[in-house]
């Protein structure tokens, strides 16, 4: 139910959170920025590591963690009116607010800012921040959406100094006029919570390189962050066994200075006949590049330039054809415009960028009408979700849009791909492939994080824990099979 406290405001908050436990989907939701598993009068969920929320906002609301206007989840942690604040307004008399989290949150002048804080709330009203890490909070999408997911880490019950563990918890969300005053509301939810447990870890192992299929990964390597750190992304690599690399963030432009990183720290399989036993070939663009075990040809232009705002603009991308034994495929590795809202002048820049890079596409896959058709990369969604459909637009094989690869974070039921907690961000989802699903079965798309691996996993696979932490990027994998009756 939707509530106005002041007449004229125009942003509200709809949530069908409901006032008393009601039937929740099982297992836990999937947080990828659909609600399709939750049921319909569901919108909270706690298992024993995490509380999920689901929420909706109006259409005109902008990216939650970069909007005009402030959401808040006001969050009795332990269903105790008497422990933390008691609100004065009739709709808060039930909760004791012990948990204040707020998207896009307000500054000392009560202004929206960009990011999500959270903050420890007193008796007497006051707030003590706590940092995003301790919460665990992970929000999707982090574009602009009607509905959205969030998870709080159950663990941060610690930072609250509760009386006791808790065995339900309750709260509301709220939103804030431009004076910083709460204008609208959301009903109150509360939940039931199972006995708080540690963060399960991945016990299966990532799936094997399948020499029947094609193995792409794309990983954006922050400031050529393998040239003076190379021991993670080289575990990680020769772990994966890729049959090609699309890079992002590789600033050297001289395609040797790559090759040769690889050929140093990325050898030939290990294991006959899992996988491509060539040395590699680059194909490098202005801060991106495709590197390949297969036959590599480039495909133009060698720079792509677009025209934005009356001015040249260079568009961080570039494509190579590569000749595997199973099929031809066209890859496009990309960089799109970082930052910004949803209506600012960043979108506008991935916007067009999107159109330029799908044009050109459209136009250099015309001599190799079959091939399969990947474009992988940074898509930095922080604004809308245009620049992913503007580019997938017509580029399938058989005329129809690019399908969008859904991989999954392994060993976490969140999705995500960028990850930096000293950022006032959650971790999101800015990592995308999209391939011709008219030419190719996509067998397997994962992301490969080795913090969400068991101590027996990572003994087994040569890795450790922290080889994620090497890139505020994750890396995304992608297992195509070719589709006979396309070639």
């Amino acid at each position: 139910m939707l509530h106005r406290t002041l007449p004229l405001s125009l942003l509200l908050l709809a949530s069908c959170a409901p006032s008393t436990p009601m039937s929740t989907p099982a297992p836990s939701p999937l947080l990828d920025g659909s609600i399709a598993e939750w049921s319909a009068e569901s919108a909270a969920w706690a298992d024993a590591s995490h509380v999920y929320v689901r929420f909706k906002v109006p259409a005109d609301h902008g990216a939650i963690q970069n909007a005009p206007r402030t959401v808040a989840l006001y969050l009795d942690a332990d269903a105790n009116p008497t422990t933390g604040r008691r609100a004065t307004a009739k709709v808060f008399n039930t909760l004791g607010v012990d948990l204040e989290i707020e998207f896009s949150p307000r500054n000392a002048e009560g202004s929206p800012t960009p990011g999500v804080a959270a903050f420890a709330v007193a008796a007497d009203g006051t707030r003590r921040k706590i940092p995003n890490e301790a919460t665990g909070l992970t929000v999707s999408p982090t574009y602009a959406s009607r509905w959205y997911e969030a998870r709080i880490a159950r663990a941060v019950v610690g930072s609250l100094a509760l009386p006791a563990e808790p065995a339900a918890a309750g709260g509301l969300f709220v939103t804030y006029d431009d004076a910083g005053t709460i204008d609208g509301y959301s009903e109150p939810f509360r939940l039931p919570l199972p006995p708080r447990g540690p963060e399960p870890k991945l016990s299966t192992l990532p799936p094997d390189k399948d020499p029947g299929l094609v193995r792409i990964v794309s990983w954006n390597v922050q400031k050529s962050a393998p040239l003076t750190n190379a021991a993670p992304f080289a575990r990680v690599l020769t772990l994966l066994e890729p049959d090609v690399v699309l890079f992002q963030e590789w600033d050297n432009p001289d395609p040797d200075a790559l090759r040769s990183w690889l050929e140093e720290h990325v050898p030939r399989s290990l294991t006959p006949g899992r996988g491509p036993e060539g040395s590699w070939r680059v194909r490098s663009g202005p801060g991106v590049a495709v590197a390949s075990r297969w036959p590599l040809e480039n495909v133009p232009p060698d720079t792509l330039q677009m025209t934005f705002e009356q001015r040249e603009r260079t568009v961080r991308m570039t494509s190579a054809l590569v000749t595997t034994p199973l099929a031809e495929v066209l890859l496009t590795s990309i960089h799109l415009k970082c930052c910004g809202s949803a209506t600012g002048r960043e979108e506008a820049t991935r916007q067009a960028e999107a159109k330029a890079i799908n044009l050109m596409l459209a136009e250099s896959s015309r001599p190799w009408p079959m091939s399969m058709r990947v474009i992988a990369g940074d898509y930095n969604l922080v604004g809308t979700r245009t620049p992913l459909d503007l580019l997938a637009e017509g580029l399938d094989t058989d005329g129809s849009n690019l399908a969008v690869a859904d991989a999954a974070t392994l060993g976490d039921n969140a999705v995500f791909t960028w990850r930096d907690w000293s950022s006032p961000f959650t971790p999101g989802r800015l990592d995308f492939a999209l391939y011709s699903d008219a030419s190719g079965k996509a067998v397997h798309a994962f992301v490969l994080d080795t913090s969400r691996m068991s101590q027996e996993t990572l003994a087994r696979l040569g890795l450790d824990a922290a080889d994620s932490a090497a890139s505020d990027h994750l890396p995304v994998v992608l297992d195509l099979l070719p589709i006979p009756t396309a070639r």
